[in-house]
């Protein structure tokens, strides 16, 4: 997951290490079942709980799910960046998310922790993986196949009635890593609000002409590049896409409040 932001915003030795990191992965972090290895060390997998021994074979479900659907986002990434995808890296990452399918149609549920040799429920009933099902629509894109959207509208139904209808969900903290993906200043043009998400202030200056104008301060003592997205109640209900954060603007802030920058948007 960590390696998404290295390949958008790394320099090019960093770039290159996320493409090495990719080959040893697929060479050496796929278990027999098709699951990614929940833990490895020096090359060798001890599962999520190496000292228990219950546990030590043990493969928390959310992780597969997570590195499945975030590296589908990093093949997308690689393609608008004009970086091939290695054929091998596609082909391991759906067998992992066909290792977890196969979960799902043995048991009726993704569960909590399976055996991460065999693929066997060891612990259910949460719903530990529901990214899951970003990870079967990504697939979808991917490869054009249907029966993975059909897939994610099944696990999605199961979710929704055994857990987000009763108001329940144990989910992982997957989305704590899109935040390289939140822009660092939101704005509504059409109800002239302004959200900021990074450690900076920001203001609307003007909005006339069909211009909404933009001064941002930043306080810290860290010079700073922010990133911008605005947009009007109509295109708030246009999806964003995968890795949309790609053609967002970029103002750079200097620390110290030292100086104000600007930024302004069309209506």
């Amino acid at each position: 997951m960590t390696t998404l932001p290295l390949l958008a915003e790394g320099t090019p030795q960093t770039k290159e290490r996320v493409l090495k990191n990719f080959d040893w992965l697929f060479a050496k972090g796929v278990s027999p079942s098709g699951y990614y290895y929940g833990t490895l060390y020096k090359e060798k997998a001890e599962g999520d709980f190496p000292n228990k021994p219950l546990g030590r074979d043990l493969d928390l479900v959310r992780k597969n799910a997570d590195a499945t659907y975030y590296i589908f986002k990093q093949f997308d990434l690689m393609q608008k960046m004009n970086i091939p995808v290695n054929d091998e890296w596609k082909k391991g990452n759906l067998n992992a998310v066909d290792a977890q399918i196969k979960t799902w149609e043995k048991y009726g549920q993704l569960g909590q922790f399976v055996n991460e040799q065999t693929g066997e429920l060891i612990i259910g009933n949460t719903s530990s993986a529901g990214i899951f099902t970003a990870s079967l629509c990504a697939d979808c894109k991917q490869t054009g196949d249907q029966k993975y959207l059909k897939t994610a509208e099944e696990i999605g139904e199961y979710y929704y009635q055994n857990f987000i209808s009763k108001g329940l969900s144990c989910c992982g903290p997957g989305d704590a890593m899109q935040s390289v993906e939140l822009p660092g200043v939101y704005v509504n043009l059409d109800t002239k609000q302004v959200f900021a998400l990074d450690h900076i202030k920001a203001s609307i200056t003007k909005s006339a002409g069909g211009k909404v104008s933009l001064a941002l301060t930043n306080t810290t003592m860290y010079d700073a590049k922010v990133k911008l997205l605005a947009e009007s109640k109509e295109q708030e209900k246009i999806p964003l896409g995968m890795n949309a954060f790609l053609n967002w603007p970029k103002v750079g802030c200097s620390g110290w409040g030292s100086k104000q920058s600007s930024a302004t948007f069309a209506q």
